[in-house]
């Protein structure tokens, strides 16, 4: 008999089962219990329970009891492969090093070669970019004369410096004659200029010399004619000075009154004010204390709303900077959560069956019964409570 069919014909053990099931599902289905006082209705509740509860633990039983020889069958055959894994190993191992270390010295050999070549690459590549020729990634290029980029490198050292050498050497060669004798006549016509500028620099020089005498001679007559006007002005300002004094010492009385009040308000021209009788006056004088105490009142109550206003800006940016944080903390919880049951999901896919049976064996161990009051949820927490047990006696 094979072992799929033991395994059959044990699963079939449990199907008279399937039956008896929905037999229990129609007798207990209109089972229920109306009120503390319905003694009958509780009486088949438990009854109903007791038999559930005898069919799910035999079933318990029973499933141990077929699954022990195939668990067993299972130890035995992980032992054997185990042990002729490490028995082929220990023959396997050794050849293998073998063949690494092979493999390693060729390809160290093969970087060596490669570093060799690319060293030649670089230096031929500097030597011919010194004499102007362009790499554009595949060929080298001077006016007519082309290599191939691969055919640089991989040329021996003879075929470089007899054919591809001495190819961009000669246009170097020639384009460098010209370019030096370019430079010569460049050189001879800066020189040229130079001597020029020089010469147009003196004459410049001379040139301001004579102006800065002029501008000095033109100076000092005008420093002559500005003193002469100066101390006119000084005469004339000392004779108005002197008039302003004496019309001050009248006006100051009245200027002294009016002055702290013409903060607001229409201003009164000078002339107009000197002019006035003293009624005329002290009646201008009540009318601007008046606006200056009106308008003092007014920016008062204006600044003690912004105030207010600047208060409450505050206190709301405050609010929304503190909203944002706990947010922000908040997300970054729920981020580190998520990274953390991202990663133990991850260790536990590669962990295999073993590990993800002790994690959910853990977790089980984690629950925390309830605290219940009543006889019937406290029946139904320790039912909970056996089945998670019962789970956790299980051996794989």
């Amino acid at each position: 008999m094979t072992i799929e069919e033991s395994i059959k014909i044990e699963i079939a053990k449990f199907d008279p089962f399937e039956a008896r099931l929905n037999e229990l599902k129609e007798q207990y289905k209109d089972l229920s219990i109306n009120g503390i006082e319905d003694k009958e209705g509780y009486e088949n509740v438990r009854l109903a329970i007791a038999e559930l509860r005898g069919i799910r633990t035999g079933t318990t039983k029973d499933k141990a009891i077929i699954k022990k020889p195939f668990l067993e069958a299972c130890t035995t055959i992980e032992e054997k492969s185990k042990w002729i894994i490490a028995e082929v190993s220990k023959i396997e191992d050794p050849l293998q090093k073998k063949k690494d270390a092979i493999d390693a010295e060729k390809e160290r050999i093969k970087q060596q070669k490669q570093a060799a070549q690319q060293a030649i690459f670089t230096k031929r590549t500097i030597q011919l970019s010194n004499m102007g020729v362009l790499f554009d990634g595949t060929n080298f290029i001077l006016e007519d004369a082309s290599y191939e980029g691969v055919l640089v490198k991989e040329a021996d050292e003879d075929v470089y410096l007899e054919f591809i050498l001495p190819k961009f050497q000669k246009i170097y060669e020639r384009n460098e004659a010209i370019r030096l004798e370019q430079e010569k006549v460049k050189q001879e016509q800066e020189e040229k200029e130079r001597l020029e500028r020089e010469a147009f620099a003196a004459q410049q020089a001379e040139l301001k010399r004579q102006q800065e005498e002029l501008a000095t001679q033109q100076k000092e007559a005008q420093e002559k004619q500005a003193e002469i006007e100066r101390k006119e002005r000084e005469q004339a300002e000392a004779i108005r000075k002197e008039k302003e004094r004496q019309q001050a010492a009248l006006q100051s009385q009245r200027l002294n009154q009016l002055l702290p009040y013409n903060k607001y308000g229409e201003s009164v021209d000078m002339a107009t004010l000197w002019a006035l009788s003293e009624t005329d006056f002290n009646k201008i004088l009540q009318n601007k204390k008046e606006e200056y105490e009106i308008e003092e009142a007014r920016i008062a109550e204006e600044n003690r709303i912004e105030r207010e206003r600047q208060i409450k800006l505050a206190e709301e940016a405050a609010a929304e900077k503190e909203r944002i944080r706990i947010a922000e903390e908040q997300k970054q919880a729920e981020l580190k959560r998520q990274q953390e049951e991202a990663r133990k999901a991850e260790e536990l896919a590669k962990a295999g069956d073993k590990a993800n049976w002790e994690d959910y064996i853990s977790k089980l161990k984690a629950i925390t019964p309830p605290t219940l009051k009543s006889g019937q949820y406290r029946k139904i927490a320790q039912q909970a409570q056996a089945a998670i047990d019962g789970i956790l006696n299980l051996k794989a």
